[in-house]
This record gives structure tokens, C-alpha cells and sequence, in this order.
């Protein structure tokens, strides 16, 4: 600790781009980069079930498209930005999959009931 003009000022041992780098014997900061993980996590997760038709897949894919949003969000706290950045947009993108392909079926769905309607199927 230096004191400059009745004031400490701490020295940190300084990374690249001018920022505290971690205290010896620790590899990033805590907490820094845990809900990019978790977005990417919950992602494979939700590709998972999705892919084997469980109940709850037209509900869980928000999980990672959240996570992955409040991820990018809050990437610029990370210790590796980058990365974390690059984590939660792959956490949306493929959360967002599911969503789409589900929006897609519908649409095929429901236009294959209103052409089977209008045709006079059903009378």
C-alpha cells in the first residue's frame, strides 16, 4: 500500500486492457462468467428433451433463451468477455430453435386443418 497525499491507493497487479488480474493461485473471478455456463447448460438440456418429445418442451426453451439474454447482458463483467458473450448467444440461438421449429409446426398444422375445412371434408 502506497500513501499519496493522506490517502492509501492500493496496487493491483494489472492485466491486459488494464484490468485486475486474479489473485495468485485462482483462475478467473469468482461468479464472473457461472450464468453464461448455465445459459449454455440449460441449452443442451433443453435440445435434449426437445429432441426426445418430453412434456415440458414447449416450456423450457424460455429457461436458456433468458439466461442467454441476462449472459450477454451481463458479459461485460465477466472476466473473459469474449467468451462469455459468445456463450450467452449460443444459449439464445439454440434456445430459440425449439421455439421456431414449434411456431413452424403449428403453422403446418393449423393450415392443414383450415385446407381440410375449406375443401368440405368434413361436412
Amino acid at each position: 500500500i502506497e500513501k499519496r497525499s493522506g490517502r492509501h491507493r492500493h496496487r493491483h497487479r494489472r492485466g491486459w486492457e488494464g484490468r485486475p488480474t486474479c489473485p495468485p493461485g485462482r483462475r478467473h473471478p469468482p461468479g464472473r462468467i457461472k450464468l453464461a455456463l448455465i445459459a449454455l447448460t440449460t441449452t443442451i438440456l433443453v435440445v435434449l428433451q426437445f429432441c426426445t418429445g418430453g412434456i415440458a418442451s414447449c416450456l423450457i426453451p424460455f429457461a436458456p433463451l433468458v439466461m442467454g439474454i441476462v449472459a450477454v447482458v451481463q458479459s461485460k463483467n465477466a472476466a473473459n468477455p469474449d467468451r462469455a458473450r459468445t456463450y450467452g448467444w449460443i444459449s439464445v440461438i439454440a434456445g430459440s430453435l425449439p421455439i421456431i421449429i414449434f411456431i413452424v409446426i403449428m403453422v403446418i398444422y393449423g393450415g392443414a386443418i383450415i385446407a381440410a375445412i375449406s375443401s368440405g371434408e368434413f361436412n
